[in-house]
C-alpha cells in the first residue's frame, strides 16, 4: 500500500492515508484536484477505485 500513498502524494496538494485493513485511502487536498488524478494514481499502481466520496 506504499505504492499507493507514494503516488496519490505525487499529485501536488495532496496528503493521503492508506489502510489494508480494511483497504482505504483518506485523502487530504489543499487544492481542487480532479477525482480522474486521483484515480489514475490508484489504478496506475494496480488497484482498483470502488468509490469515491468527497466532505
Amino acid at each position: 500500500m506504499s505504492h499507493a500513498k507514494k503516488a496519490l502524494e505525487a499529485i501536488p496538494g495532496v496528503a493521503a492515508d492508506v489502510t489494508l485493513d480494511p483497504q482505504r485511502a483518506l485523502v487530504r487536498m489543499d487544492r481542487d484536484v480532479p477525482e480522474s488524478a486521483l484515480r489514475a494514481a490508484i489504478e496506475g499502481e494496480g488497484y482498483r477505485v470502488v468509490s469515491v466520496s468527497r466532505r
